[in-house]
């Protein structure tokens, strides 16, 4: 986005450069005032000393000036409140002869400023023979769009009924956690606390009896913690809970969270007020600790997503052990070290790309035309049968087996794509590249040779790519991106909305294509907060110029919803399920 703001700023500066020269050179004065007086933006025309002479519509009418007099009391140098503010800072290096660029910034130059507006500034100076003849200020009032992301970033991380951190939230800090214990030597602990037979409550007395006794569970959950514990909400009856560790024993540590634990589970035994009535509840706790030992002792690393399904699995002990109990994770209660080992095994076998399946998930106009689709895929075992990648795609992301697997789905979807390109001149098959795989030495080199040997061209194949790739080395990450976009590549941010430096980066990324979690879109039609969470992203996307594309749309009522806010693809059951690549594709020859 930053990009996109300094090329318009450059432009615009370009523009006004060349109209002074025009009405220096005696062109049509009446034409320069017309283009002047209708620019879209504020601009403030200021002398050497700071003093503003002249300002056009825009910035007269935002600020409310309406008379010369009004104007004349303004400079910039001098006032009080423009010193205050800030702008004085910001417009100063202009009177030294500098360019000076602003984006997002708030001050207040005049007395009638708008409150908390938020501007996008250009400051640049007129020179005439080496001597400062004037300092021309442009100015965006961008504060719909800052409000707009403001409010995305904060629905994209946060419960929006209890205020507490969301899944997505959690596992960042766990990731945070986990890179920080690579360097030190460190451990957490995780809990999962479940409200017992919440369903049962919930059906019983209503959903906002429910979500009172959410609202009031987190609250003293919250306030049983300290300072530097913490706290998000996981699902509809779950908290999860970060407790990190001092350095003691496993033993000791082991003692004083089962102790913290059963102090959390007393706290939510008091029972509730609600709707006027005391209601009891009790609580299951299930415990985990991370990195896991088995895991840093083998070279692996744990994951967030490893660690949250050991609390879960623990969790699932506790209540099936009748609640209203604490439960450690133990070895053997899920994925054993033995059976995740065989799946590396035999990912491993120089013959298991031959079980290797490549299925494409269309993506839809809203007419139901099939424009696009993205690439998945299967395994077909020899013993166990068809596997979906969640039972093994997870195990190669801890290690470089997922950029043996990242490099088959791209070389077949380049395969794919030459046998239609010259038929479907505007289709395009998407294409999930891991972080571990894009951060390769040689990941450049080897994708252009791929395209080169097929004949493609780059923007055939949508890269997509998700946060994680910017957890560490952002900087060179952003870098390869525009390397490629130079070359032709074009690229979507995959599940867009699940993570909290999402639009940290946004601005950053040189980005074709949006895709909206599936997640905020299932509930979107009936639940306000997943609507307006859809809304503000779908208007981010829309002031960015990128693409969007509606991921898991199941129903009508779904693609009715999104249809009715924007222009976008559709890529869900309720307009094709994943089928074999090679089906879809002959399909396209029948469509209309």
């Amino acid at each position: 986005m930053a990009n996109a703001v300094e090329r318009l700023d450059s432009e615009i500066t370009n523009k006004i450069m060349l109209d002074l020269t025009r009405k220096a050179l005696g062109a049509s004065e009446a034409l320069l005032f017309a283009l002047f007086n209708q620019a879209p933006i504020s601009i403030l025309i200021l002398d050497p000393s700071g003093q503003a002479t002249d300002a056009n519509d825009s910035f007269r009418n935002a600020r409310r000036i309406e008379t010369n007099e009004s104007l004349a009391r303004l400079n910039v140098l001098r006032d009080t409140s423009c010193i205050r503010s800030g702008f004085t800072h910001l417009v100063e290096p202009a009177f030294r002869g500098r360019i000076c660029k602003e984006y997002e910034c708030s001050y207040i130059c005049t007395e009638t400023d708008p409150p908390d507006a938020v501007y996008n500034l250009t400051a640049f100076p007129v020179m005439e023979s080496g001597s400062l003849q004037s300092v021309v200020v442009l100015e965006e009032n961008v504060t719909a769009r800052f409000n707009a992301e403001k409010k995305a970033l904060h629905l994209s991380i946060f419960d929006p009924l209890t205020g507490l951190p969301n899944r997505q939230h959690l596992l960042d800090r766990i990731a945070d956690r986990l890179a920080y214990m690579e360097r030190y030597s460190a451990h957490d602990a995780l809990l999962l606390v479940n409200i017992d037979r919440f369903k049962i409550i919930n059906d019983a007395r209503g959903n906002l009896a429910g979500d009172n006794l959410i609202m009031q569970s987190g609250r003293r959950l919250r306030n049983a913690l300290r300072e530097i514990d913490f706290i998000g909400r996981t699902a509809a009856d779950e908290f999860a809970i970060l407790l990190p560790l001092e350095g003691d024993t496993p033993e000791k540590n082991g003692l004083k969270i089962l102790s913290a634990a059963e102090r959390l589970r007393q706290t939510l035994l008091k029972p509730f007020l609600i709707d006027g009535e005391n209601l009891p509840v009790t609580a299951s706790i299930g415990i985990t600790f991370f990195p896991e030992e088995s895991a840093t002792a083998t070279g692996n690393r744990d994951t967030p997503h490893y660690a949250l399904a050991r609390a879960s699995t623990a969790l699932h002990r506790a209540k099936d052990a009748g609640g209203n109990q604490c439960a450690f994770f133990e070895r053997g209660m899920g994925m054993n070290a033995k059976e995740r080992f065989t799946v590396e095994r035999e990912l491993s076998e120089e013959n298991a790309e031959d079980g290797f399946l490549l299925y494409l998930q269309p993506q839809v106009s809203r007419n139901g035309t099939v424009v696009g689709a993205e690439c998945l895929i299967r395994w077909q075992h020899p013993v166990r049968g068809l596997l979906a990648p969640g039972s093994f795609i997870p195990i190669a992301e801890d290690s470089d087996l997922i950029v043996k697997i990242g490099e088959w789905v791209l070389r077949k979807a380049c395969i794919a794509m030459t046998q239609i390109k010259d038929t479907q001149n505007n289709f395009r098959i998407s294409v999930n590249i891991s972080p571990r795989h894009f951060m390769k030495p040689g990941f450049k080199d080897w994708i252009i040779a791929l395209f080169s040997e097929h004949s493609l061209h780059p923007s055939r194949i949508m890269l997509e790519i998700t946060e994680g790739l910017f957890l560490s080395n952002t900087e060179v990450a952003i870098r390869k991106m525009n390397e490629l976009v130079d070359l032709g590549f074009v690229f979507s941010i995959d599940d867009f909305g699940t993570g909290y430096s999402s639009l940290a980066y946004l601005k950053k990324l040189p980005l074709r294509e949006l895709k909206i979690d599936k997640s905020f879109v299932q509930d979107a039609p009936d639940e306000p907060n997943d609507a307006a969470l859809v809304e503000s992203i779908i208007a981010v996307a829309q002031n960015l110029g990128l693409e969007i594309v509606a991921e898991g749309v199941e129903t009508e009522q779904q693609a009715d919803f999104l249809a009715s806010r924007g222009d976008m693809l559709y890529q869900g059951y309720f307009f094709g399920k994943p089928v074999p690549a090679a089906d879809l594709l002959s399909n396209l020859a029948t469509q209309p």
